[in-house]
Order: C-alpha cells, then structure tokens, then sequence
C-alpha cells in the first residue's frame, strides 16, 4: 500500500475524527473509505454522463431524420395522388368513383410512409 500526506483543515478533520470514531475505524481506513466511494461514483457518473448525452445525441438525429423522411415521403406521395387524380379525370368522368379511388391512394400512401417510418408525426 502506498502511502501519501494530505493535509486538512481543522473543522474537516474533526468530522473526520468523529466519524472515524463512530464507525470503529482509523481516520486512515475512514478517508481510504471516502476516496474509494468517491473514485466509483465519479466512475460511475463518467460512464452515466458518455451514456446519456450519446443516447440523447441519436434520438435527436433519429427524431429529426424521421421527420424530414416523413416530410419527403408525404410529399412524394402527395404528388402521386395528385398525378393519379389528374389521370383519372382525363379517363372517367364518374365522379363517385373519382372520389373513391383518390382516397384509396392516399389511404394506402399514408399507411405506406407510416408503416416505413413507424410513428405518427
């Protein structure tokens, strides 16, 4: 074990006394004690620290990228429909059938880019 000298102020080292004292334990074994919590904890909160703010960092990307896949996607799809509104129109001129078929399209585009994104907007 190797040894070091530190040195206290008063009030410090007189909680460290009494400390020491109620636990049974030399102020030497108490301090060694302290030292080792608090190397674990920094260990600990490190470790926490690279964990979370990582973590964090990739739902934030994943988040935003989500949103401009879903923007990008609406509006390929959107630009179908309308394509697909305008053919129809020029070949048939049932208007109930019209309406059907426009909102099939986007029934299906919707559930198309919801089931490739995964979640509501």
């Amino acid at each position: 074990m190797q040894r070091i000298s530190i040195a206290f102020y008063d009030e410090i080292h007189a909680k460290l006394t009494e400390r020491a004292k109620q636990k049974n334990i030399s102020i030497a074994q108490y301090v060694r004690d302290l030292v080792g919590i608090g190397l674990r904890v920094e260990a600990m909160t490190e470790q926490k620290d690279t964990t979370n703010s990582s973590d964090e960092k990739l739902n934030s990307e994943m988040s935003a990228y989500k949103k401009l896949i879903r923007r990008d996607l609406d509006s390929s799809y959107e630009t179908l429909y309308i394509v697909r509104h305008i053919l129809i129109n020029l070949l048939e001129e049932d208007p109930d059938k019209h309406a059907e078929i426009l909102n099939t399209a986007k029934v299906k585009s919707r559930s198309f880019v919801d089931g490739l994104v995964g979640d509501e907007p």
